[in-house]
C-alpha cells in the first residue's frame, strides 16, 4: 500500500514585488516528505527558506505551483480553511522572540489560551499547557528562553508539528 507524503510540492514560485522589481525568492520547488520524516532547509540569506516556511504554513501563497499538506491543498483553501489549518495543524515560532508571546502573560497563560483558542476545553488545557512547560522547561523559564512557551504552542498540534527557533527547520512527526 503506497502512503500519501505528508507535505507535497510541485513547481512551487514565489516573486515578491518589491519597488517596481520583480524578486524571486523560489522558483520550480519540488518537494516531498513522508509522516515521521525530518528534514534542514539551508541555504544562503535570500535562497527561499523563510519563503518556503510561511507558504507551509499557510501564512503567504506562492505565485505558482502546487501545495499539499495533510491531504489540503493549501492553494486552494479558503481563507476560513487557512485559519482553521493554521490553528490546528501548524505551529509557527518566530525568530524575534517578541512576536512569540503575549508579554503581559505567563507562559503557562501563554500555552493555555492558544490551546483554548483551538478548541480545547479550559480544564483540558491547563492541564496540557501544565504537562508541555513541566516535560520541556522543569524549572521556571530564564529570559533568555522565551522562545520555549511559543515551541509549546507549536509542538501540542498534531499531525504537523514543527519545532524550532530559527526558521530553517521544518519537522514532522
Amino acid at each position: 500500500m503506497q502512503t500519501i507524503p505528508l507535505i507535497q510540492a510541485g513547481g512551487l514560485v514565489k516573486i515578491y514585488q518589491v519597488a517596481g522589481l520583480e524578486q524571486v525568492a523560489l522558483q520550480g520547488l519540488d518537494l516531498e516528505v513522508a509522516q515521521g520524516e525530518w528534514i534542514a532547509l539551508v541555504g544562503p540569506s535570500g535562497a527561499g527558506k523563510s519563503t518556503l516556511l510561511s507558504i507551509l504554513a499557510g501564512l503567504d501563497q506562492p505565485s505558482a505551483g502546487r501545495l499539499t499538506v495533510s491531504g489540503c491543498d493549501l492553494l486552494r483553501a479558503t481563507a476560513a480553511e487557512l485559519t482553521a489549518y493554521r490553528a490546528v495543524q501548524v505551529g509557527v515560532v518566530w525568530q524575534q522572540t517578541t512576536a512569540n508571546l503575549l508579554p503581559y502573560l505567563s507562559a503557562h497563560a501563554n500555552v493555555t489560551l492558544l490551546l483554548a483558542l483551538s478548541g480545547v476545553q479550559q480544564r483540558q488545557a491547563q492541564q496540557r499547557a501544565d504537562e508541555l512547560l513541566a516535560s520541556a522547561w522543569p524549572h521556571t523559564p530564564a529570559a533568555g528562553r522565551c522562545t520555549s512557551p511559543a515551541a509549546n504552542n507549536s509542538v501540542w498540534r498534531l499531525p504537523v508539528r514543527s519545532r524550532g527557533v530559527q526558521p530553517s527547520c521544518w519537522a514532522t512527526n
